[in-house]
């Protein structure tokens, strides 16, 4: 894993915890990005890549435009809803 570039181990680590918040028992069909972003930014190494929300929504949402969020958490879903 560490020839991955940085956005693979981080959407690798996003997976990781999404998953297990998924497969918990009592959790919702969905949850929401600041639910996942809460569980994710403890990660010591995440939080030291990404900072903090703002640096977590705005790697999200680039990785989703490059079309490779989809390829590595292929469980999520963008709320389009305005």
């Amino acid at each position: 894993m560490n020839s991955l570039p940085v956005n693979i181990k981080l959407l690798r680590k996003i997976k990781t915890k999404l998953d297990s918040i998924m497969n918990a028992p009592g959790t919702k069909v969905q949850i929401r990005g600041d639910e996942l972003c809460n569980h994710v930014l403890r990660d010591e190494w995440v939080r030291k890549e990404l900072k903090d929300q703002r640096g977590f929504y705005r790697f999200i949402k680039d990785q989703h435009d490059k079309g490779i969020m989809k390829q590595i958490v292929p469980n999520y879903q963008v709320d389009a809803y305005d």
